[in-house]
């Protein structure tokens, strides 16, 4: 499985724009708890929202979409 990283507010710059890949979901799970990933959502591979949350998502990875700032 592979996943690309997106803040809502552009604060995990050493993620975004990276292709992370791992052979399970839990394998995901333990990287995101050892690095205190925030609060996510996973957008699926070709998801186009066109009201614009959550965000589209064209790519073949899945989206892997970050709220640092959740309220």
């Amino acid at each position: 499985m592979k996943f690309t990283i997106q803040d809502r507010d552009g604060g995990l710059d050493e993620f975004e724009g990276k292709v992370f890949e791992f052979q399970t979901l839990e394998e995901f799970a333990k990287w995101a708890a050892q690095v205190g990933l925030p609060r996510h959502t996973f957008i699926p591979p070709h998801f186009l929202n066109h009201y614009g949350h959550p965000p589209s998502n064209p790519t073949e990875n899945w989206l892997v979409y970050c709220e640092s700032s959740y309220d």
